[in-house]
Parts: C-alpha cells; sequence; structure tokens
C-alpha cells in the first residue's frame, strides 16, 4: 500500500520526496485521492511537481508548499493558464484546483501530455541543422501568438514549451505576463521577450534565429527590417552573457541540477542526478579509488584514472600537489578541478562538445586549497594524435576532419575562449564530434587584444602536433589561415 502523506510531510522533506505516495485532496466540498509517481522537479518547502494517477487519468500536480505565498502563487498559475486558454494557445488540460490537509494548500492538476518532451531534449536529439531551424520555427509561431494577444513568459526557456507530434504546449502559467493582455505587445518589448528565447541557443546555431525570426515577424503582421533584426541581436548577446555568468554562480552552490556538500576538510559539488551511495562512497576517498582504477595517465602533476562507480564508468582526474613549495603556491588559488568545472560548463553552454562534468572534490584545511579532482563521464573514442598518425582515415575523410576541427576552433574564437593546451590527445573524436579535454587552462577573455594573443598561441601549440605529418599540416594551415578573430 502506498504511504498517505500531507502538506507536513511534503514541506519537511526537502528534495527527499519518496515515490510513490497518495494524498487525499479537499476537492468540490468532497475528498479526492491522488496517487503521485515521480517527482518532476522539487524547490524545498517552495514547489513540487509530479506525475501521477486520478482515477484513470495521467496527469501533472503541482503542489504550493511555500507556507506565506502559497495562495499568491497558485492564483498566479491558474491566471496565467486561464490567459493562455482565452488567447488560444495550446496548453495542458486544467483539472482540478484543490486543497492538501491540514492547511489547505492549495494544489492544481493538468492532464498529463504522455509522450511529450521538451523543447531542450527535442534539440540535443536533432539530426541536423533543418531539423532545428523547422522546431524554432514552430515554437517562435507559439512565442509570436502570445505576444499578439499581449501575454509574455517572463522566462521563455525551451523547458517551458512540450512537443508532441505537431503541436506545441505551452506550460508553466506563473510565468506568464498578463498585465498588457488584450492588446499586442510593444516590439521593444516583444524583441527583448524573444531574445531571451533566442540566448539558450549555443551561438554554434546563431545563424538559424535570423531564418526563425522572419516566421515571427510573419506572425507578427510587420515588414522585417535590419533594425529590427540589430536590436534583437543586440539583446540575444546581452542575455547570452548574463544567462551565462548567473549559470556559472550556480554551479557551486545547492539547487536543482547540484548538491554541494561544504566542510572544514573538504568541498564537494557533485551533479544530482549521479548522487548515490556509489557516488558518495568515491569521494569519500577517491584516492583509493583512482589507485585501484585502470590508471590512463599517472604523471607529476595529475593523474587520471578510469573508474567505475556503481554501474557508470567516469573518468577520474587528480590534480597533484608535487611538493611543500607547489602547495604555498595553489593553496589560495582556486583549485585546478574547480576550473575544469566552471570551464566544462562553459564550453557546453556555447554548444562545444566536451565531457559531462559529474563532480569535483577539494581536499581542504579551512580556507587553504590543496589536492582536488575533477571527475566527467568517460567517452570512448580515439584522440587526434592517433587518428591522424594511425592513417585510420581515407584521403576524402581528411579534408571533413579538418573542417571539424575548424568548426570547433571558429566557436572557440567567437565566444573569446582560449584552450591553453592544445595538445592533439586533449581532442578526443567519437560520436560524429570532436570533445574538448584538459579544461584547467582555458579561460574566457574579457579584452579582445588578450584573446588574440592566446589564440595564437593556442593555433602555433596546435600545429607543432603535426611535425612529420606534411599533408595533414598543410590542409590544417591552409583553412587556420580563414579563422576570424
Amino acid at each position: 500500500m502506498n504511504p498517505a502523506v500531507d502538506s507536513r510531510y511534503l514541506r519537511s522533506v526537502g528534495r527527499n520526496v519518496q515515490v510513490p505516495f497518495r494524498v487525499k485532496l479537499g476537492w468540490k466540498e468532497r475528498n479526492m485521492e491522488l496517487l503521485c509517481t515521480r517527482v518532476v522537479r522539487v524547490l524545498p518547502g517552495k514547489r513540487l511537481v509530479c506525475y501521477g494517477k486520478w482515477g484513470d487519468k495521467e496527469i501533472v500536480a503541482k503542489f504550493f508548499l511555500d507556507s506565506r505565498h502559497a495562495k499568491k502563487h497558485s492564483a498566479r498559475e491558474l491566471k496565467g493558464i486561464r490567459a493562455l486558454q482565452e488567447a488560444g494557445i495550446t496548453t495542458p488540460e486544467f483539472l482540478f484546483e484543490a486543497t492538501l490537509p491540514p492547511d489547505r494548500t492549495p494544489v492544481l492538476g493538468f492532464k498529463r501530455i504522455v509522450s511529450s518532451l521538451n523543447l531542450a531534449e527535442i534539440w540535443d536529439q536533432a539530426p541536423d541543422d533543418d531539423y532545428r531551424l523547422r522546431l524554432l520555427q514552430r515554437a517562435v509561431v507559439v512565442i509570436a501568438a502570445l505576444h499578439n494577444a499581449g501575454l509574455k513568459q517572463d522566462d521563455p526557456h525551451f523547458k517551458n514549451l512540450l512537443v508532441n507530434g505537431e503541436k506545441i504546449y505551452a506550460i508553466d502559467g506563473d510565468l506568464v505576463d498578463t498585465r498588457h493582455k488584450g492588446r499586442p505587445l510593444a516590439w521593444r518589448k516583444s524583441l527583448k521577450n524573444l531574445a531571451y528565447f533566442f540566448a539558450q541557443i549555443p551561438p554554434l546555431f546563431e545563424q538559424l534565429t535570423a531564418e526563425a525570426f522572419k516566421v515571427y515577424a510573419e506572425q507578427r503582421g510587420s515588414a522585417l527590417n535590419e533594425s529590427m533584426f540589430r536590436l534583437l541581436d543586440k539583446n540575444i548577446h546581452k542575455r547570452r552573457h548574463l544567462r551565462k555568468q548567473r549559470y556559472l554562480r550556480k554551479i557551486f552552490r545547492e539547487c536543482t541540477e547540484f548538491t554541494c556538500h561544504k566542510s572544514w576538510k573538504r568541498v564537494m559539488v557533485v551533479r544530482r542526478e549521479f548522487e548515490d551511495e556509489a557516488m558518495l562512497g568515491f569521494v569519500a576517498d577517491p584516492d583509493a579509488s583512482i589507485s585501484s582504477s585502470r590508471l590512463l595517465k599517472d604523471g607529476r602533476s595529475s593523474t587520471i584514472g578510469f573508474i567505475k562507480v556503481g554501474n557508470k564508468g567516469l573518468m577520474a582526474k587528480r590534480y597533484n600537489i608535487k611538493d611543500f613549495a607547489h602547495s604555498l603556491r595553489r593553496c589560495f588559488r582556486p583549485t585546478r578541478a574547480s576550473v575544469s568545472w566552471v570551464n566544462a560548463h562553459r564550453l557546453r553552454l556555447i554548444g562545444i562538445p566536451t565531457p559531462m562534468p559529474i563532480a569535483f572534490v577539494e581536499k581542504r584545511w579551512g580556507p587553504f586549497r590543496s589536492t582536488s579532482y575533477f571527475i566527467s563521464e568517460y567517452i570512448e573514442g580515439i584522440n587526434a594524435h592517433e587518428f591522424f598518425r594511425s592513417g585510420q582515415y581515407q584521403a576524402p575523410d581528411l579534408s571533413a576532419s579538418i573542417e571539424h576541427f575548424i568548426s570547433l576552433f571558429q566557436s572557440l574564437a567567437d565566444a573569446r575562449v582560449s584552450h591553453g593546451d592544445m595538445k592533439a590527445t586533449n581532442f578526443i573524436l567519437a560520436e560524429n564530434k570532436i570533445f574538448v579535454t584538459d579544461l584547467d587552462s582555458m579561460r574566457e577573455h574579457r579584452f579582445e587584444w588578450l584573446f588574440r594573443r592566446a589564440f595564437k598561441r593556442d593555433i602555433k601549440r596546435f600545429m607543432k602536433n603535426w611535425e612529420g605529418l606534411p599533408e595533414v599540416a598543410n590542409d590544417f594551415q591552409k583553412r587556420l589561415s580563414q579563422l576570424r578573430f
């Protein structure tokens, strides 16, 4: 029998909500029972979103747990959903408004769109740019309909659009701004809001926004002009920078995506989906796990091991402290593991493949930093040194492989990011992608002249990889001279 819970329990357990569970809700002066089977999102003490069953219906239930503001947040959610419905925007069917005892915590129920994926998930699975463009064009039709009705989502991110076949559903009424409802949204406000949406697209796919914007302008009944697109482009870059800064601060603290543990002797941040007994066992004594692992590198400055944590194959990199003098030089500086942690997320934000960062650990004594560890997914592939020197490629493939590298370097240049150690072994070819590794020397430059100087050093170091391979070196030299930076 699934346990029955009340609002006090849901408020007290924080993120540790155990499913399945039952709740008895007050609805239309009678009781109804709801079975919650999966937690979708939890903000401890504030909001809980679950998949569940109500009779024979598959539903999404939203529990508003904030003891002070629950009614206000619930009413705002409902107001936004009704505004979407009145404007003819496709949104999941609203089923009920109920309360959870003992303190009448508001609960809203919606029909679950089974087999749907949010726009972010569909984007990640997209096979090519043509598919991505069609996806964006369908999404901006929804955004244009919102703006035509005087509505906008304050944070129009990809996860607030559900894709099910040919339908796109707008969700999360709490974010719907209804202040201008009934009259088309002004162009300046519209472009700023649209820029929030486009800012989530990695710069690598920036060329798609112009085509998608044409569809948006058609839906708004306006002729596209250069000044409108310049304003949009300016807002996209501004929003992208702010989004990146906000996200890179979040990766060091407790939040929905990460869990953080700090003590006098240790700091650990781990991606929440990987936090289990096996991972916690590893971080409790990482040296033992690395020592017993298959070592990929055993150097003085760093040691890399392939480790198994539970049933997951991961790569653990330990940044070693060489001697006492080295420990003094490093103790107040950010550890190399934390720098790699930041840079891995930075690359993922701009759409450059790198192994997924899983966790980082720092040994400390109060404010003094010592040995650190960076854990990422393990990519099964071949590094660029082995690829080009083994002759595994066919002659026609050489040009295509080099073109992939040039595209990668152009993305780095557009983001003003220098790598700092462009050995061929730091590039892994797998899944028809080039994964960038060894990120502790990587930097994003504020000033263009500093970036150009660092990037030229990167290119010079990269070309040293091809000594003795004149065909590869000549093709790289020819294409690298065409980079824009």
